[in-house]
């Protein structure tokens, strides 16, 4: 038996194996990658998220938008952490 983990590995890997063909069908699209197949595609991610938990249950899939620019760059900030702070006595 597969774990889930290695299960949604595959699916990335799929992603990134299909993006020619992807970039003809589904440009500026988002699709659902299940099983190492789309199973299903449209224009914002988390309604595609609820179609596909409507028609095949709680499953893990890959859910990435389809651009030439994959793999996506997210900018996470972060916060500066002072590490002495001096208080005056009254």
């Amino acid at each position: 038996m597969v774990k889930k983990n290695n299960l949604f590995e595959r699916d990335v890997s799929a992603f990134i194996r299909l993006m020619p063909q992807l970039l003809k069908n589904y440009p500026d699209k988002y699709v659902a990658i299940y099983q190492e197949k789309v199973i299903a595609s449209g224009d914002e991610k988390m309604s595609l998220l609820r179609q596909v938990r409507e028609e095949l249950g709680q499953v893990t899939c890959y859910i990435e938008k389809v651009t030439p620019e994959y793999p996506q760059t997210a900018r996470i900030p972060s916060m500066r952490i002072i590490s002495s702070i001096s208080i005056s006595p009254l």
